[in-house]
């Protein structure tokens, strides 16, 4: 069941999350949290939901990942005490939504890779090399955690737009629907 999100100007959002002890990972109240934060991500077409978004100040995300360029994920996971190491050097932009900030699009500066450790559903420590779009979503969602939104990483508010307005312009910046120029 989809639960509400929790909208920009909610002091938990800027709040940093609590631990969850390696004794309640997996327990019935965690594990129907999850369940609905996933539930919510899908009903709202997000790709990751982090559980202050739903009023939960512990370290909880859920991200969506994808194995290559196709258009749909390959895996969903549920992140307990996720954390993010070895960012590369290499830095790329890209446009950010959030399910707190609706209709709200900017562009990003965000490291190319990482490495995502988080404990699972099970208990397992796990450890992921990320890169591209699916780094740039567990950094997303982990800064959720940490009370950081995407609109604080952003360099310039010169990108900032609704959503309508984004898509206009990712479709002119990856060369679609480009206006025609008259000769």
């Amino acid at each position: 069941m989809p639960l509400p999100i929790i909208q920009f100007g909610n002091k938990l959002l800027r709040t940093k999350t609590e631990i969850v002890p390696s004794g309640d990972i997996g327990n019935p109240y965690f594990r129907k949290l999850a369940r609905e934060m996933i539930d919510t991500m899908e009903a709202e077409k997000g790709t990751g939901i982090a559980s202050p978004q739903v009023g939960v100040s512990h370290r909880i995300a859920i991200m969506k990942f994808w194995k290559d360029a196709s258009d749909e994920p390959s895996e969903t996971i549920i992140a307990y005490n996720p954390s993010l190491t070895d960012f590369s050097d290499r830095k790329e932009y890209d446009w950010e939504g959030c399910l707190s900030l609706p209709d709200v699009w900017g562009k990003v500066k965000r490291p190319y890779s990482v490495v995502l450790d988080y404990v699972d559903e099970a208990g397992l420590h796990q450890k992921r090399d990320l890169t591209g779009f699916n780094a740039r979503v567990a950094q997303h969602e982990v800064d959720h955690l940490d009370g950081i939104l995407f609109v604080d990483r952003m360099d310039s508010m010169e990108t900032l737009s609704t959503k309508k307005e984004a898509f206009k312009r990712m479709k002119e910046e990856s060369g679609n629907d480009r206006p025609k120029r008259k000769k």
